[in-house]
């Protein structure tokens, strides 16, 4: 048996590229038809607010460790006072409400240090996500492979999750095509197939069905 069908030929790895974030375009580095490594730019975003949040970032951090460098100073201190009545008390020299209120400034600056501590890291965790956002002004290649359907322009906004190119590997490629229900029985993974292009002077290609959806179209059935 015999059956002639239309596909459509994907890439191997074929994806849209998409941009992470909102805002405006300032450069455009590939065209249609370009080849990019995986990792190379391919659009840049206006980075300036990003920036900023970025610089914001790094003085709160660093305001966070000079708090916790005055805090670790002040529960040394409170070490110290406590260390020297607790000896006094030892010998009777010192009053236990005396030991009390220094045992209660140790407890008061450990916490104070404590929380000194994780502000710093509730720092660190903002001032990262900061430089991420700046990483994605950047919008890069996640794979080697050809850049088509362009659609990014120099001064153009773009809103998160917004594609800008189709990407694909073209050293492999497959083929998708519909097969009427009559059919479904009778092909199985494995069958060869032949490949002609339309308008191309190329014989056929010999390749084999690799698998078939376990779904039905749910338009043409």
């Amino acid at each position: 048996l015999e059956e002639r069908m239309s596909g459509i030929v994907r890439a191997e790895n074929q994806v849209e590229i998409v941009a992470e974030i909102s805002a405006l375009i300032t450069r455009v580095l590939v065209q249609n038809g370009d080849y990019v490594e995986a990792g190379s730019p391919l659009v840049y975003l206006r980075d300036k607010q990003y920036r900023d949040q970025v610089a914001q970032s790094e003085a709160a951090l660093q305001i966070a460790e000079a708090d916790a460098q005055r805090t670790q100073a002040s529960l040394t201190e409170a070490r110290n006072q406590l260390d020297r009545v607790e000896q006094l008390a030892g010998r009777q020299l010192e009053s236990e409400q005396r030991l009390d209120a220094a045992r209660a400034s140790f407890a008061g600056a450990e916490a104070a240090h404590a929380q000194a501590v994780a502000r710093i890291a509730q720092a660190e965790a903002n001032l990262e996500e900061q430089r991420e956002q700046l990483r994605r002004t950047v919008v890069r290649a996640p794979i080697a492979g050809y850049v088509g359907q362009r659609n990014a322009e120099v001064g153009m906004r773009v809103m998160a999750g917004e594609a800008l190119f189709t990407m694909g590997n073209f050293d492999k490629v497959r083929i998708e095509m519909s097969i009427t229900d009559r059919m479904i029985n009778r092909i199985v993974p494995g069958q060869t197939a032949l490949i002609t292009v339309e308008g191309s002077d190329q014989g056929p290609i010999e390749a084999q069905v690799s698998r078939i959806s376990p779904f039905i179209n749910a338009e043409s059935y």
